[in-house]
């Protein structure tokens, strides 16, 4: 069960780094806040790396193809990340983004085809039911039925959506792939591996569209760095726990808990910025959590 308990500390990190993202956003574009991410986390992974690399040992890498899947996840989660963004200038933004929860769906057959990872049947059912209980909660702001939810589909932001979804899909699906050509004693040193690969790429990729595009804004990081930084070291800790649960469990269910993170995010909503709680979210808070509790005992 170290599993779990590794995703749900990936949550809580995921959760706090989004509360300074929320924080950032109004200051800074949602491409600078992204380049956030990845510079000031990118000495977070290094440091962990290095303390990792004197309790542990060093990481070999077995074949070339190691660099592949890690060039496919930073390429997939910026493009993935560049279309939620995209969603923001879309009407109908709650309904699109909803598409993009579809991740958890795509990781469980992408997990299958390409990690040959064989879900059980009561498996399979838990990822059901906890999706469905996320859906229902995604929607509850919404008047929302079958005929509007089939209307959604006539529209480009919902594929926009489901296309965010695989990506998303891609890069987990991609990352655990180029574990299985490393060696080294413990599987948390896999992680920081590959994260020492990824972050520098991300980096390079957004770094220079933002310097030709919002010189200003790279200037307003220097000058007020701590949340930039708070969102840099969260993300670390967040990337270094996803990664270290994606490495000792099959992917859908990693994936289908961390969505646990909806009920923290929407906890923090309430108490924090006072907003309004609605019935549907509750009831499908409480499937989604009665979908978690089957795929453990699974």
């Amino acid at each position: 069960m170290l599993w779990i308990l590794i995703t749900l500390l990936a949550v809580v990190s995921q959760t706090i780094r989004n509360v300074f993202y929320k924080k950032l956003s109004g200051k800074l574009s949602s491409e600078t806040v992204t380049l956030c991410r990845f510079l000031f986390g990118l000495p977070v992974i290094i440091v962990g790396y290095l303390i990792g690399k004197s309790l542990y040992g060093g990481v070999r890498i077995l074949s070339l193809e190691f660099f592949f899947w890690v060039v496919l996840f930073a390429i997939a989660q910026i493009l993935a990340t560049s279309l939620l963004i995209s969603l923001f200038h879309h009407k109908n933004f709650t309904v699109s983004v909803t598409y993009i929860k579809s991740e958890a769906i795509f990781v469980a057959f992408l997990g299958l085809a390409f990690l040959s990872e064989q879900i059980p049947l009561m498996g399979w059912l838990g990822i059901i039911i906890a999706f469905s209980g996320l859906l229902l909660a995604s929607f509850a702001k919404e008047r929302i039925g079958l005929t509007s939810i089939k209307k959604s589909f006539q529209r480009k932001s919902s594929y926009i959506g489901l296309t965010s979804g695989l990506l998303f899909a891609i890069t987990t699906v991609a990352i655990k792939r180029s574990f299985v050509f490393l060696e080294t004693d413990t599987v948390f040193m896999k992680s920081l591996f590959a994260l020492m690969f990824s972050y520098p790429i991300e980096v390079a990729l957004l770094l220079p569209i933002i310097f030709l595009k919002r010189r200003d804004e790279l200037s307003e990081i220097i000058r007020n760095p701590k949340i930039p930084f708070l969102i840099g070291l969260f993300s670390g800790f967040g990337s270094f726990f996803w990664l270290s649960a994606f490495s000792i469990a099959y992917v859908a269910y990693v994936t289908i808990v961390g969505k646990v993170e909806f009920i923290l995010s929407t906890l923090i909503s309430i108490f924090y910025f006072n907003e309004k709680v609605y019935r549907n979210e509750i009831l499908g808070m409480a499937i989604m959590v009665a979908g978690v509790l089957l795929l453990i005992f699974t």
